[in-house]
């Protein structure tokens, strides 16, 4: 009997689950409905990073707010990475981080400017950068300290070139 009852709810369990997900409805598409965030490659790390501002609808302004805000995780990201001391690698690593807000600071002045070519050009510079620190302790076969940072931080660099990406010139 009991063996009846878990083989029916599980069915309906399943029924339920599969119609909710065909259905298109899934949670993301509820909670970005048709705001900015819904065509990043991670929807719910741009809303985390516009702070609940997913729905405005000047691009402009929300990749503004997000370029500044990358250049602030970008500078947390230098100064643990300086705290691991004088390796090779490490110091690549800071280097990379410095050359990336050199970007960001960059694509700052572009997108004020309406240059979109050079906004793009230095947004995929950032996530060049990061990659370049990846590839640091890749190439040594050895696991980055920094690995979860970067992941984060490049991130939020695809999440800005799909921002930047839709600003109408």
């Amino acid at each position: 009997m009991a063996i009846k009852f878990y083989t029916s709810f599980s069915l309906v369990f399943l029924a339920a689950a599969g119609t909710f997900l065909l259905s298109g409805q899934g949670a993301e598409a509820r909670i970005f409905g048709n705001g900015l965030c819904r065509d990043s490659d991670y929807p719910m790390l741009c809303s985390k990073v516009l702070k609940g501002a997913e729905f405005l609808t000047d691009p402009k302004l929300a990749t503004g707010i997000y370029i500044k805000a990358l250049i602030d995780e970008t500078n947390k990201a230098k100064l643990r990475a300086a705290a691991f001391g004088q390796d090779v690698k490490v110091k690549a690593c800071v280097s990379r981080y410095e050359d990336a807000i050199d970007s960001l600071l960059k694509s700052l002045n572009n997108l004020k400017q309406n240059d979109a070519g050079s906004l793009m050009s230095n947004l995929s510079a950032v996530v060049s950068n990061y990659g370049s620190c990846a590839d640091e302790f890749a190439d040594a076969h050895q696991r980055s300290p920094f690995a979860a940072t970067t992941k984060y931080n490049s991130r939020m660099a695809s999440n800005c070139l799909a921002l930047a990406g839709q600003i109408k010139y």
